[in-house]
């Protein structure tokens, strides 16, 4: 527990009258017992700023983080690829065989003559 402002202020205000009457050093004592009453109250000041200041460190004190969960399978990927290279592999045939089977009409569609523009508009 810390020491009220109102006390250390009463007892520097203590301090400082009996400084100020000590004419012939006949409050030496007196000076001395304030100076070490000051001394508890910094004390008790001090050590309550440090349990302060521990209870502090354990409240700011973060937990160490950790990874995610694993959510998928590892063997999916295998499968995965697995399923790209397959259907990857079916595309250019598929595709050769369309070219394979439209190229005739491509090239007669080629070798006919051009509609003229009379035809065109109708």
């Amino acid at each position: 527990m810390t020491v009220a402002p109102g006390e250390v202020a009463a007892n520097r205000a203590q301090l400082a009258e009996l400084v100020a009457t000590n004419i012939l050093g006949q409050n030496m004592p007196a000076i001395a017992a304030v100076e070490a009453r000051y001394g508890e109250m910094w004390a008790q000041d001090a050590a309550a700023m440090y349990g302060y200041a521990a209870a502090s460190a354990v409240a700011g004190r973060l937990n160490p983080l950790t990874g995610p969960s694993a959510v998928t399978n590892p063997a999916g990927i295998a499968g995965q690829a697995a399923a790209v290279g397959q259907a990857a592999g079916s595309v250019p045939q598929t595709g050769l065989n369309n070219l394979i089977s439209n190229l005739p009409n491509a090239v007669m569609s080629l070798a006919s003559p051009a509609p003229s523009e009379a035809q065109v508009s109708g």
